[in-house]
């Protein structure tokens, strides 16, 4: 399955669950509950948690590729550019964390009104392909294929009973 088919799955669920499909703000504000998931997991050493917390995180980047309207499959950066080469999952947790900062600075930056009124486009368009890239690299790097972690979320996803509302 393709990460585009993924990403219309991801906004189906959003639809049918009446989950955000606007605010680019608060996507970014989940997606930074995830990044402390993540660290968490680091912390304690727990590698099912951190592959769950990564996977979550590329959710988030998928959604935020379907409410741009965006085909994940084109702006997904499959040669991330690192300043130093990360030799293992560990020294990739910073990259991940940036990606995610970078969003939330490029709101910042915006006029912060909801999709389609949302200006700086452009620069969305590359850090959510840049923050996908980052999260496919790190589950490689823990040994897992991020098409078949985000099948297993998404499939869970849909089966959740919790409303996702902040």
């Amino acid at each position: 399955m393709s990460l585009y088919n993924l990403q219309q799955k991801i906004y189906e669920n959003k639809i049918d669950r009446n989950f955000n499909t606007t605010d680019v703000g608060k996507e970014i504000i989940l997606m930074t509950e995830e990044n402390g998931e993540l660290c968490d997991a680091f912390i304690k050493n727990d590698k099912a948690e951190i592959i769950d917390a990564i996977g979550d995180i590329m959710v988030y980047g998928l959604g935020l590729s379907a409410i741009f309207e965006l085909n994940a499959d084109d702006i997904i950066n499959k040669k991330p550019i690192y300043e130093l080469e990360p030799a293992n999952f560990q020294e990739h947790i910073p990259y991940l964390g940036r990606a995610i900062g970078r969003l939330a600075k490029n709101f910042k930056k915006s006029n912060k009104k909801l999709l389609p009124e949302l200006n700086r486009r452009d620069e969305f368009e590359t850090y959510i392909g840049d923050l996908l890239g980052y999260c496919a690299k790190a589950l490689e790097l823990v040994g897992d294929n991020h098409l078949v972690v985000l099948e297993k979320i998404i499939l869970n996803n849909t089966i959740r009973t919790h409303t996702g509302q902040i």
